[in-house]
């Protein structure tokens, strides 16, 4: 299971019950804030899922310039193969286009 950040202004760190299970920040990309505000990203969170316990998910964000925050939507992708990010974008793509 991931979850897909379609944009967060303007870095991000993904806690799940308590416990970091990814970023995306300048650290851990290398890009700037500049590019990060409007880039998408995902976080495999499926490792760190407890079937047995409450799962409590929590984003803190920073922002350094202007207005920020979780600005776009947030998607469960749910696979039985790995995704990268691009992927997981086509997969939200697919699942939030209406059908004729």
């Amino acid at each position: 299971m991931y979850l897909h950040f379609g944009g967060v202004d303007e870095q991000a760190w993904v806690y799940l019950s308590g416990k970091p299970v990814g970023e995306h920040s300048t650290e851990s990309t290398g890009r700037s804030i500049d590019v990060l505000w409007k880039e998408p990203f995902g976080v495999d969170v499926s490792r760190h899922l407890r079937a047995e316990a409450e799962n409590v998910l929590a984003v803190r964000v920073h922002n350094a310039a202007r207005m920020g925050g979780v600005w776009k939507s947030v998607h469960m992708v749910f696979s039985d193969m790995p995704l990268d990010p691009k992927r997981q974008r086509e997969a939200v793509i697919l699942l939030t286009t209406p059908t004729q």
